[in-house]
């Protein structure tokens, strides 16, 4: 009987670390799920920038890309939501996503809007992978970068684009600094980042 016991607490603490394992590998997946759609969806914005007749603005100067790309089936239908919502897409964490073109400045920006953040830890790893993204490979297009906290600008980078000394340059900061920035903004729910391009 006491053979028993011990073979089933063995089972016991064997199935708790598989099951800890197995979440732990599956937040994995969705992070590295997350950060592909994002940057196949900037790689995009890129390639089909130039491909729409921009007359079609709302009021306030904008046009939204997320229609065009789903019609274009450039969208992974997995981040399409059930709701009709022609502006976001959603990743893999739930965060969502919108390329958007602002008319009256010539500047089209990519928005990563994070409601409700879930996953902390993963999303801050999203956050810095897409900083590090735009670090290596964008950098001669960005203008600057911020990253909002409950709509109030709090985080500022510029790329080559942009000569204001009053931000931080994105290729000069150490990449253990966008990093704390990224777990900075995650302790919010609510969380924002825009890349503008010129």
């Amino acid at each position: 009987m006491v053979e028993m016991l011990g073979v089933l607490a063995i089972i016991g603490v064997l199935s708790v670390g598989a099951i800890s394992g197995y979440s732990k590998a599956m937040e994995k997946y969705k992070v590295n799920r997350a950060i592909e759609q994002l940057n196949h969806i900037v790689n995009e914005a890129f390639i089909h920038l130039h491909d729409f007749n921009y007359n079609q603005y709302d009021g306030n100067g904008h046009f939204v890309l997320i229609p065009y790309f789903i019609k274009m089936r450039i969208i992974p239908e997995n981040m399409i939501s059930t709701k009709q919502d022609d502006e976001y897409v959603y990743d893999a964490l739930g965060n969502s996503i919108s390329v958007v073109i602002h008319y009256r400045a010539l500047n089209t920006y990519v928005l990563l809007r994070f409601n409700h953040v879930r996953y902390k830890n993963a999303t801050a790893i999203q956050c810095y992978e897409f900083l590090m993204l735009l670090r290596s490979a964008y950098y001669d297009y960005i203008n600057t970068i911020n990253l909002d906290i409950k709509d109030t600008p709090t985080y500022f980078f510029r790329g080559a684009q942009n000569k204001n000394t009053r931000y931080e340059d994105l290729r000069s900061v150490t990449p253990h600094h966008i990093r704390e920035v990224c777990q900075d903004i995650v302790r919010e729910s609510n969380f924002a980042i825009y890349a503008h391009f010129k």
